[in-house]
């Protein structure tokens, strides 16, 4: 198992909590912007950090883009 870094941990965690709150299995833009917006990321920085890990540009991320994304934020 990879340990992840504080921040990296946070975000998942965010992103676990609050992430999917349609319960589609997938984060979408807005979902995303309000995981993140709960640990203090810049709403222009996250959607940058979305629209760079959307990589099938379906509007949504699973769950390997979704901390592709948030590694992205914390840069």
């Amino acid at each position: 198992m990879t340990t992840l870094d504080p921040a990296l941990k946070a975000v998942t965690d965010q992103m676990r909590i609050i992430g999917d709150a349609d319960g589609d299995g997938r984060i979408d833009i807005e979902e995303f912007l309000a995981a993140l917006r709960g640990i203090g990321i810049d709403r222009a920085h996250a959607r940058r950090a979305f629209e760079e890990a959307d990589k099938d540009r379906d509007g949504a991320l699973g769950y390997e883009e979704a901390v592709t994304a948030a590694r992205k934020a914390l840069q």
